[in-house]
């Protein structure tokens, strides 16, 4: 099985779930999406599964990472389903900090504003975005 490597932004990071397998086997699993960088960004869920959920423990939304992960592929009923595996999630950066309520504290967006468009920024309301 190939592994590929993908950077990106961590936009998201679910709850962990947990079952029993069919054969009695527990099990446990946590998905998390990251959005990709470039002229076309998407954004793509991973899974981790067991132990390797442990990738996940300093890693908040807003960092920027690199995955490793593998593509599984199963048919059930004539259709097909697939499974985006993390084997490995890398820390590059801390792109925000998780306050107490859940939410990302970030930069302020009038920091990254032109001298010419500073007067314009001064303008807005707290809760207005400049675009």
């Amino acid at each position: 099985m190939s592994n590929f490597l993908v950077n990106g932004i961590v936009d998201s990071i679910e709850s962990k779930a947990k079952g029993v397998s069919s054969s009695g086997k527990e099990w446990e699993k946590q998905d998390f999406v990251i959005q990709t960088k470039g002229n076309y960004p998407v954004k793509i869920c991973f899974s981790l599964f067991g132990d390797k959920i442990s990738n996940l423990d300093n890693v908040t939304e807003g960092c920027e990472v690199d995955v490793s992960f593998s593509v599984e592929s199963r048919e059930y009923n004539g259709k097909w389903y697939h499974n985006v595996n993390a084997s490995k999630v890398t820390i590059l950066s801390n792109g925000g900090t998780k306050k107490d309520n859940g939410l990302i504290e970030t930069k302020s967006i009038k920091q990254g504003i032109t001298e010419k468009n500073a007067n314009k920024a001064t303008e807005l309301e707290e809760d207005e975005l400049p675009f």
